[in-house]
């Protein structure tokens, strides 16, 4: 059992990914101001750099689907079909 759970993560952890670049789709990324896993202040840099668009703040941790289904629910919607990473609706 533990081979078989080990060889597929080691192929992960050591193959490229064979995609050159990022597709043109729309991007965002949900930053939880009071996340104590992943500083904001390196999801909020990383957002910029990787993806091109301005992270999205909410008031939660780590995981904020469940601690603020409602308003992260309402910024991912945002983003539809030809809007890239523009932030919150008015």
């Amino acid at each position: 059992m533990t081979t078989r759970i080990r060889l597929p993560l080691q192929k992960v952890a050591t193959e490229t990914y064979p995609l050159e670049r990022w597709p043109e789709v729309a991007s965002s990324h949900i930053v939880g101001i009071q996340d104590r896993t992943l500083s904001p202040e390196w999801s909020r840099r990383a957002t910029r750099e990787r993806l091109g668009v301005e992270p999205i703040e909410i008031s939660a941790g780590h995981c904020p689907y469940p601690i603020s289904p409602c308003g992260a629910c309402r910024r991912t919607l945002h983003f539809g079909p030809g809007r890239i990473g523009s932030g919150l609706p008015p």
